[in-house]
């Protein structure tokens, strides 16, 4: 399946297969970034999230997690491991198609955390509630 197919293509309850796991698509939203670059957050049945970047041809599946993380000093700490801090931006929920767990309008923070080995822990914070979602 092409990026052009998930993201144009596929029918809310389709069932699809990434990274060998299965992933119920629920909905998607469009987040136009700061800079202008537009992000798509596609939702599965259980929260997990398929991150596209389609200019960059990038797709990156993220896991909700439960425990809550705390960065501290550009560190984040999750199942023991050190995450750095490496990425920072801000976006707006342009639209959204489905069931997803934002409201078109709300601005959120993005903050990933990068581990050695090259593991990304994502925390998204909605700046109009002050709600934050981890995701790994």
């Amino acid at each position: 399946m092409t990026i052009e197919e998930l993201l144009h293509h596929l029918e809310p309850d389709t069932p699809l297969t990434v990274l060998n796991s299965p992933f119920l698509y629920s909905g998607k939203a469009r987040i136009i970034l700061d800079g202008g670059e537009s992000r798509i957050w596609m939702y599965g049945e259980d929260g997990d999230v398929l991150a596209i970047s389609p200019d960059a041809e990038e797709i990156v599946l993220f896991e909700t997690i439960d425990t809550g993380i705390e960065p501290q000093d550009g560190m984040a700490l999750y199942q023991g491991d050190e995450f750095e801090f490496s990425y920072e931006d801000n976006g707006i929920v342009a639209e959204t198609e489905g069931a997803v767990g934002v409201e078109e309008g709300d601005n959120y923070g993005i903050n990933d955390y990068e581990s050695d080995a090259g593991e990304i822990v994502r925390l998204i914070t909605n700046h109009n509630t002050g709600d934050q979602q981890a995701l790994f």
